[in-house]
């Protein structure tokens, strides 16, 4: 192989030190297969597949009727109240389709509250926390099953 001398000579030169870590700045590609540190969650912060957009702190947090709210984590950490961007997506299964696991955010916040000896507010500001796109003019879909997905108008 020439890498100075031919592109595409170039090019495999590149993938092989992606893919092997032959610079010892990164990691390798292999600890995908090797280990399970991909279950931790390091390796996609660390090696993303692409380039993501700008996140915002989110939050669900349980108002005085039980029912959880969507507020923003401003930066100094107060909190602001924007559930009105939040719009219920229904879903329609099929006959013999279903959903897996529990579907009751408040339900399951509150057993892991009791579980850990946690008051509910403070289990919501360290579990119920989330990372979301820009809202722009629609703000997200909510379905308690899919999650959010931006509400395009």
């Amino acid at each position: 192989m020439q890498p100075r001398r031919r592109l595409a000579d170039l090019e495999h030169a590149v993938l092989a030190d992606l893919m092997l870590g032959a610079e010892k700045k990164r990691r390798d590609v292999t600890l995908w297969w090797r280990t399970r540190a991909h279950l931790s969650g390091v390796l996609q912060r660390d090696q993303p597949f692409r380039a993501g957009q700008p996140t915002e702190p989110w939050c669900l947090l349980p108002d005085e009727d039980g029912a959880l709210r969507l507020h923003r984590i401003e930066r100094d950490g107060t909190l602001t109240l924007n559930d009105s961007l939040r719009h219920p997506l229904q879903v329609d299964l099929g006959a013999r389709t279903g959903w897996w696991g529990d579907r009751d955010d408040l339900a399951v916040l509150e057993a892991l509250a009791a579980e850990r000896d946690m008051d509910l507010e403070s289990c919501a500001r360290r579990f119920a926390v989330l990372e979301l796109p820009d809202p722009g003019d629609g703000g997200w879909w909510y379905h308690p099953a899919l999650g959010f997905s931006r509400r395009r108008v």
